[in-house]
Order: structure tokens, then C-alpha cells, then sequence
């Protein structure tokens, strides 16, 4: 398994969880929905825990990662915005399976 490919995968993730709990920071102020607080606590907590990605978690993604493809980012961008709303795991795992399930959508898409 190529540790570097899998370090781009986790640090890919990493930055669109950030990005993604800044965003939900950011309109917490504007909307009477403690969600958004939750949904930013949660992505703060999985961008910590993808730096411990499994090995059977990268199986999952590798043949879907691509950093420059604009399926992988959707898909991330995706899977992101549904913690706290309506993925509700905090369990990075679950994540994953998460962001393979988009991945699977947007392929059948661009079929």
C-alpha cells in the first residue's frame, strides 16, 4: 500500500472537514439551530480522527481518491455537510462509509 497516496487521502479529508466545521461556525450566529454548533464540534472531532485512517478504511477509498478529480471533491464536500444534519455518526468509520456511498452516487451520475 502506498503510505503516501494514503496520507493524500487523509489530508484531502482533513481539509474539507476544517473547512466545513468553519463554514457551520460561521452561520451558527445566524440561525436559531444549535446543530450547526454540533455539526462543527463533530467535523472539528473527525478531522482529528482521520489522521488515524485505517488501513480497511483506505481500502474503501483508494480506488475513488483522486484529489483533482471534481467526483472526489463533490463527494467529500458532500459527505461533510451531512454531519449533524443527517448523518448524525461521529465515528470516523462511519464517515467513510458515508463518503463511499457518495462516491458510488456521483459514479452512477457521470455513467
Amino acid at each position: 500500500m502506498n503510505s503516501e497516496t494514503k496520507q493524500d487521502c487523509i489530508e484531502s479529508i482533513v481539509r474539507v472537514l476544517e473547512r466545513t466545521a468553519l463554514w457551520r461556525k460561521s452561520i451558527a450566529a445566524n440561525y436559531n439551530d444549535n446543530r450547526n454548533i454540533r455539526a462543527a464540534q463533530t467535523l472539528d472531532k473527525l478531522a482529528v480522527d482521520a489522521a488515524k485512517m485505517t488501513d480497511d478504511d483506505f481500502m474503501l477509498l483508494k480506488d475513488h481518491f483522486d484529489w483533482n478529480s471534481m467526483v472526489w471533491r463533490n463527494a467529500v464536500n458532500q459527505a461533510t455537510r451531512q454531519i449533524g444534519f443527517f448523518n448524525r455518526s461521529s465515528n470516523f468509520g462511519a464517515f467513510v462509509r458515508a463518503l463511499v456511498h457518495e462516491l458510488s452516487l456521483s459514479s452512477r451520475v457521470a455513467a
